[in-house]
């Protein structure tokens, strides 16, 4: 009686723990989300005010090319970030192929205007995307989020089962 006392105790504790790690973990992944698009919002913007700045050509190529090299390390940059961020949330929630859009857009050739329409664009639609993406994420049904976090819960049910052993033979020595 008293060691299925002690093992409910237990069971709470760790059902605690994880409901408190569950709620970390949700926090964490809205604030990655919103870094990320904070991110990609100050990119753009830094990039159509440069754009814009230019007034003839020589100072376009020569700009241009900066712009490009910076935008290439924060796409990157980018990339990166939103890589690992799929992987820690286990969920496409940033599609990779449109930041491929975004690094594909020639800013040295054409216009100005049609270059700045352009970045709107794709910076648009991969905002979107994520915003849609973490939106079915964060609304999956509990079961969709429990088979995503199996090897979690296998983990809990072992712990449970070994500290239920643990006290049985404790209770059989004492």
């Amino acid at each position: 009686m008293n060691s299925t006392r002690e093992l409910l105790i237990i069971a709470g504790w760790f059902i605690s723990l994880w409901i408190s790690y569950h709620a970390f973990n949700r926090a964490e992944v809205y604030r990655a989300k919103d870094k990320i698009i904070d991110r990609i919002d100050k990119m753009h913007e830094w990039i159509v005010k440069e754009i814009k700045s230019i007034k003839n050509d020589e100072d376009k190529v020569k700009m241009i090319q900066i712009v490009e090299s910076f935008t290439a390390s924060k796409l990157s940059q980018l990339e990166l970030s939103a890589s690992q961020y799929n992987k820690f949330v286990q969920y496409e929630v940033v599609d990779l192929k449109l930041i491929l859009q975004i690094r594909n857009i020639d800013l040295i050739e054409g216009n100005i205007e049609e270059t700045i329409k352009a970045l709107n664009d794709s910076i648009y639609n991969l905002s979107e995307s994520i915003e849609i993406n973490f939106s079915k994420f964060a609304n999956d049904s509990i079961f969709i989020k429990l088979s995503n976090r199996y090897h979690d819960l296998k983990a809990i049910c072992f712990s449970l089962v070994s500290l239920w052993f643990l006290f049985q033979i404790l209770k059989f020595y004492f």
